[in-house]
């Protein structure tokens, strides 16, 4: 932490630059029925940050997003 920081003030500062999102995706949506639910299927999210000049960086759940494309990297959901 640089010289004269309190942690105090840090995390003050990253708490007001945090956001939280939440979606909800239908079964329909994807093409899904509740029997591929309790199967199994692979799935991944990936969030850019972009603030108008391009991704500058990005989080994905797993690997296999962002710098291509490999569904086998991705977790297995079951529900």
């Amino acid at each position: 932490m640089p010289d004269g920081t309190e942690a105090r003030e840090t995390a003050a500062r990253i708490g007001l630059e945090t956001a939280r999102d939440e979606a909800r995706i239908s079964l329909a949506a994807v093409g899904l029925s509740e029997e591929a639910g309790r199967a199994g299927f692979r799935f991944n999210l990936l969030v850019n940050d972009n603030d108008g000049g391009g991704r500058e960086s990005c989080l994905a759940i797993s690997p296999g997003l962002g710098d291509g494309k490999d569904p086998g990297l991705y977790p297995v959901v079951k529900f």
